[in-house]
């Protein structure tokens, strides 16, 4: 299994999210923060270790410098080249 993780600035996030869901800038900022919590506490709940802990992780990727099409490349290559040995 590769386990990846995904990352990218705050202020990109609150830009995203704002543009995707029509929000003004605080809304998207109050909602990212949120759903931040609710995950952190559901992964910890389930694996007892913190969400944002690098340990582990096969490829880490910021999403702000490759943006989709991007990330989705380097995944989509990482993999292939993981399962191909």
């Amino acid at each position: 299994m590769m386990d990846f993780f995904l990352y990218a600035p705050l202020e990109y996030r609150i830009s995203h999210i704002s543009e995707s869901y029509e929000l003004d800038l605080l809304q998207a900022e109050k909602l990212i923060k949120r759903v931040v919590q609710q995950r952190h506490n559901y992964y910890k709940y389930v694996t007892g270790k913190n969400r944002g802990d690098r340990y582990d992780k096969h490829l880490m990727i910021d999403v702000s410098k490759f943006k989709e099409e991007g990330t989705v490349a380097l995944m989509k290559e990482a993999l292939q080249r993981a399962f191909d040995r």
